[in-house]
Parts: C-alpha cells; sequence; structure tokens
C-alpha cells in the first residue's frame, strides 16, 4: 500500500487519482475512511494548484489561509464578495509571491470550505 500512497502523491491529473485508486481497491477492497479522505485533500490540492494558488493552510483558531501565486489574477469583484461575505472575519495580505486572505471559518469544516471556494473562484 505505500506504493500506491507514494503513487498518489505524485499524481498529476485527478484521471491519474482514479486509477491509482481502482488499481488498489481491486486488489485490496475498499479504501479506509482515511485513504479516501487522503484522495479528496489530493483531489482539492490538483484543484488549487490550477486556480493558481500558491498555498491553503488551515491555521489554530479555524482560520483558513489562502495564498495566490504572484501571476494569479483574480477578478476583484471576487475579492469585494468574499470580503462582504466574510465581513469583520476576513484579513487580506500581500507579498511578493503573491496576495492572499486569511479567513475565520469557526465551526465550518474547512475542507468543505475549500471544495465551494475552489468552484466559485474564476482565474483570469
Amino acid at each position: 500500500r505505500i506504493e500506491f500512497y507514494k503513487r498518489m502523491l505524485a499524481a498529476k491529473k485527478d484521471a491519474d487519482l482514479d486509477a491509482i485508486v481502482a488499481e488498489l481497491e481491486d486488489l485490496s477492497g475498499p479504501m479506509p475512511r482515511s485513504s479516501r479522505t487522503l484522495l479528496r485533500l489530493l483531489k482539492l490540492k490538483l484543484r488549487a494548484a490550477r486556480a493558481g494558488l500558491r498555498s491553503v493552510a488551515e491555521r489554530s483558531g479555524g482560520v483558513m489561509e489562502v495564498a495566490f501565486q504572484a501571476k494569479t489574477k483574480v477578478d476583484p469583484a471576487q475579492f469585494q464578495a468574499i470580503s462582504r461575505q466574510y465581513q469583520g472575519r476576513i484579513r487580506f495580505f500581500s507579498t511578493p509571491e503573491g496576495d492572499g486572505f486569511r479567513v475565520t471559518l469557526g465551526r465550518i469544516d474547512a475542507l468543505e470550505w475549500l471544495d465551494k471556494f475552489l468552484s466559485s473562484l474564476v482565474v483570469k
């Protein structure tokens, strides 16, 4: 199984992950919950990279930090919408590596939030 997990970590596309999972399940049956969570995280990581994100991190206190690559161009209207939605719970930052924000999610599930955020994100 370790070899399969290494291959999953090296995957570049969702289809690659799906093929690895199918092969693994053929050999050993359904994946355990922890492995399904890993698969979900890896798919979110691939989506985040395609959307131009440099990093996404869950910080203490229910804070999610999202950092864009310097070359990523996000429609300003999206930042305005995010700012309104999380008014008082969001802080934007700028670094030479790219802009980003930190938002306090509270009790919102971080993976669910990230999935919805990536689905709504429009990058130019």
